[in-house]
């Protein structure tokens, strides 16, 4: 389960979910109703894949979210207003966009795969995701009201 709590779409759902103050808190009641692959519903074959994913990537060093995400977005899906904006609030924004990291799209990639997709649904799934989570990021950031890492 570790796979599924560490995808992206945990993470927009927790988003969604969390308390609106200057942190990021999502409160022990709300757990309740957030979705979950059930490991009793997933056939042998998504077990497995659950379980490679886990053991390709569980040895690796994440950085925080919002340098995972931009290094899965392409520099050409921001305008350069919008990458003006990014740089005055994620440190070295730059360095990070665009750089690719794999772990990230791995989990979300089988999620994304179990859920049913293709993977030319998943690559536009993700194209769209990972820029549009970053802006949300970015837009509570520069309202103060939460804090994914430096």
């Amino acid at each position: 389960m570790a796979v599924w709590l560490n995808s992206t779409v945990n993470f927009v759902q927790l988003f969604i979910e969390r308390v609106p103050t200057g942190w990021f808190k999502v409160r022990g009641y709300t757990f309740a109703d957030l979705k979950i692959l059930s490991p009793k519903k997933l056939s042998d074959k998504e077990k497995k894949m659950m379980e490679s994913t886990f053991n390709e990537i569980s040895k690796q060093e994440f950085p925080c979210i919002w340098k995972q995400i931009a290094m899965n977005c392409k520099p050409g899906l921001f305008s350069p207003e919008w990458i003006r904006r990014l740089a005055e609030v994620f440190n070295e924004f730059d360095e990070w966009l665009g750089k690719n990291f794999e772990p990230r799209r791995k989990i979300d990639e089988t999620i994304l795969t179990i859920l049913g997709y293709n993977t030319d649904r998943i690559k536009k799934i993700q194209e769209w995701l990972y820029p549009t989570l970053l802006k949300e990021i970015y837009i509570l950031k520069k309202l103060n009201r939460v804090d994914m890492g430096s």
